[in-house]
């Protein structure tokens, strides 16, 4: 499928969303039991095979000042003004296999532009594209890693706010429940009711400690026009310390999840493939290849780290490109951290 094709997709579903009052999702159920469904869809996620939506921080970035003197003023300033902007999606999911479309930020829904990358992992293959080139990941590497930095985020547009958990592990009792975050660490949830529907859901260490982390939905007019999903989820956390502090902002656009199973394909890189994918790269575990004149050569090892092209490395370009960072303050630590890596590196190669 043509990338212009996706795009076109895309302004199409959005152009009948401003003319119709509202977000759609195809599934329209004005009589949905919106509090059954919300527990349902937190222990099974249910198969998304499309959906659109947007996130951003609405929270100001942290230490701006020790990332200016790493980085200089201007780059900081791009940073930081990165660090609020929207990032809109498209994408699927079935179980852990999924792709994800990041298209560039934009004030106006309307106004979306060619997509920026794309993520997808099918079975035990992980993809990543980007303008022109395509990099595949097997085994454990970057790409590995770095697509489940991106599956978390997917998760959190479609986990009601908590791609953290383990959905199987959560357990109902009445509006409350236990669960196992992703570092299986025990946590607790409480759900708060308002008019019939989910009004907030409070995550804490337990029933009786105070919540690090609170989700607050707002449902579409009509309530159930996203099929049981809200149409906002306003996310607060306190990563640093006891005061609630990190606030984030999802929107669905648009969700139609799926009733028959959906297959491995569905998933595949080869839909997204165009006459402009000019590069292609494999990581097999730590060996990286790229294809030349007609055949995939390996890349020595040695030149893995004096070309700035390890794991960790790669890693960071991913990280770095998700718009809105999992783990908060973690720009800051990534430039940091790769600046070092740079001098390191120039030293080798001045020394050499």
């Amino acid at each position: 499928m043509k990338l212009s094709i996706l795009r076109i997709h895309i302004l199409v579903v959005l152009a009948v969303l401003t003319v119709i009052p509202g977000h759609s999702a195809g599934q329209q159920n004005p009589t949905l039991d919106l509090v059954a469904y919300f527990k349902i869809a937190m222990r099974t996620p249910p198969d998304v095979d499309s959906f659109i939506a947007s996130q951003r921080k609405l929270t100001p970035m942290r230490d701006f000042s020790t990332i200016e003197n790493v980085i200089g003023q201007d780059a900081a300033s791009q940073v930081s003004k990165n660090w609020q902007s929207i990032a809109y999606y498209r994408g699927a999911r079935s179980g852990s296999n999924y792709f994800l479309l990041k298209f560039a930020n934009s004030n106006l829904l309307n106004e979306l532009s060619e997509v920026q990358l794309i993520i997808g992992s099918a079975g035990n293959v992980n993809y990543q594209l980007s303008k022109n080139g395509i990099t595949y990941g097997v085994g454990t590497n970057a790409v590995v890693n770095g697509n489940r930095v991106y599956f978390m985020l997917i998760s959190q547009l479609l986990n009601l706010g908590f791609g953290e958990l383990i959905p199987e592990s959560l357990v109902w009792s009445n509006n409350q429940f236990q669960a196992l975050n992703k570092n299986d660490l025990p946590v607790f949830g409480k759900l708060e009711i308002t008019n019939n529907a989910p009004y907030r859901l409070l995550l804490s260490k337990s029933f009786e400690s105070s919540p690090k982390k609170i989700a607050e939905y707002t449902y579409p007019n009509p309530p159930g026009a996203l099929g049981g999903f809200p149409a906002k989820i306003k996310v607060t956390t306190n990563p640093f310390d006891d005061k609630l502090s990190e606030v984030i902002e999802i929107e669905l656009f648009f969700v139609h999840t799926s009733v028959e199973p959906m297959p491995i394909n569905n998933f595949s890189s080869l839909q997204f493939l165009t006459d402009n994918i000019t590069h292609t790269n494999i990581y097999t575990n730590a060996n990286f290849y790229f294809f030349h004149s007609g055949k995939f050569v390996k890349l020595p090892n040695n030149l893995l780290g004096s070309q700035s092209l390890t794991n960790n490395h790669l890693l960071l370009i991913r990280l770095v490109l998700v718009p809105l960072i999992l783990v908060p303050g973690l720009i800051a630590v990534l430039f940091l951290w790769f600046n070092k890596r740079r001098q390191a590196d120039n030293h080798i190669n001045k020394s050499t």
